[in-house]
């Protein structure tokens, strides 16, 4: 299992490890752990916008290499 640590940069990975990790919180939780949604939101939104900025920095690379 992938743990966070201080100082650390956070990655697609990262991410995804506390995805899974709060998947498992949550379906052990009472109300399938709905007080956590915030939290899973947020990590979705971190995430995808990490994926963003990697698609778009690859395209920026693509872009150059043509010149």
């Amino acid at each position: 299992m992938t743990f966070y640590v201080h100082g650390q940069t956070i990655t697609i990975e990262t991410l995804e490890a506390a995805l899974d990790r709060l998947a498992v919180i949550m379906s052990e939780a009472p109300d399938e752990g709905i007080a956590y949604l915030p939290i899973w939101r947020r990590l979705e939104r971190e995430r995808d916008l990490l994926l963003q900025q990697n698609d778009s920095i690859f395209a920026i690379r693509a872009r150059q290499k043509k010149l």
